[in-house]
């Protein structure tokens, strides 16, 4: 006999082949037992004869509406079908499910939801029973991966119908769906392109603003430099004028004269004091006589008169600075 299914093959199957009142669920409608009681049928040898693939196209859904809508469309390729296909006595299709696969059996030309309206003989193929089993494993595609118009029905009836070597379904069957793949792959390529266009704005921006950003900074460097360099000029221009009135006043010479005679006299007074005081304590120092006054005033006021020259030529010449058209 068969191998036992597993626990996840067991339910999938007995929820989606009901409809086949086998008992043992949707795989034995093809010959293949999910239980593992019973044996394959003596008609599913590997040299089976070419069996015939018929497609089985519905009208979507129950009322009139969609059969007028289809009426309307279909002489320009389009409609809103629903598709399965027939092998072994069996219609095999796809929808929405929200939990496990979406692949669902039922008699041929019978499915519930939607409402029939023509058969199309798609040849035959060349697999047996097991093998059409065992595809179907394969294409049990999740039932929450249902899209009306990129993986819908007419979508797993054309890689059944591939894969089983039958012919192609014709183009009519999903033109709609197709239709609006196109219309919304254009919508995306518009937003992709308007969000790429508006990426390459934004850059664009962002480099004139740094382009800017660069020249404002250059130029304010720029106007720093000029500005600190003709306050440098300003600078030296001061000091070779300072310098040219000191020189064209004397100021600077009248001043160290001064300090000089202010120096000489003091060494004078130092030297007096030194020849008419005697060494000793506080209490030694003697008087200078009338005889000796008179002998040092000459020499004091000489140096009086010399120190008040200088300081007074200073001063003339300070005022002198502050004179019109001097400076």
């Amino acid at each position: 006999g068969s191998p036992a299914a597993s626990p996840a093959q067991r339910a999938t199957a007995q929820a989606l082949g009901r409809a086949c009142g086998c008992g043992a669920g949707l795989w034995r409608c093809v010959g293949q037992s999910l239980c593992s009681r019973r044996r394959l049928p003596a008609h599913s040898s590997r040299h089976s004869q070419p069996t015939p693939v018929v497609l089985h196209v519905y009208d979507m859904g129950e009322d009139a509406v969609a059969q007028h809508f289809n009426h309307v469309l279909r002489p320009v390729g389009l409609g809103a079908y629903h598709g399965a296909i027939e092998v072994y006595g069996r219609e095999w299709s796809f929808g929405w499910s929200d939990d496990g696969t979406g692949v669902f059996s039922c008699s041929p030309r019978c499915c519930p939801q939607h409402s029939y309206r023509e058969s199309i003989d798609l040849g035959t193929t060349e697999l047996n029973r097991r093998d059409v089993a065992q595809l179907l494993r394969q294409l049990e595609w999740p039932g929450d991966e249902y899209d009306l118009i990129r993986r819908n029905c007419c979508h797993w009836c054309e890689e059944f119908a591939r894969r089983l070597g039958a012919d192609a379904l014709p183009p009519w069957l999903n033109g709609l769906a197709d239709e609006m793949a196109r219309i919304d792959d254009g919508v995306r390529d518009v937003a992709n392109h308007a969000v790429e266009l508006a990426r390459q704005r934004g850059l664009e921006a962002h480099e004139r603003a740094t382009e800017l950003r660069e020249s404002v900074e250059a130029a304010v460097k720029a106007k720093n430099d000029e500005i600190l360099e003709q306050v440098e000029t300003a600078w030296r221009e001061w000091q070779l004028r300072a310098e040219a009135l000191d020189e064209k006043l004397g100021l600077t010479s009248s001043l160290r004269a001064a300090g000089e005679d202010l120096k000489s006299l003091q060494s004078n007074i130092d030297a007096w004091r030194q020849r008419f005081l005697p060494l000793g304590g506080a209490g030694d120092e003697k008087p200078l006589l009338p005889g000796q006054l008179e002998d040092i005033s000459p020499a004091l006021a000489h140096g009086s008169e010399k120190v008040r020259l200088s300081v007074g030529a200073s001063s003339l010449q300070e005022n002198e600075r502050f004179k019109p058209g001097v400076y």
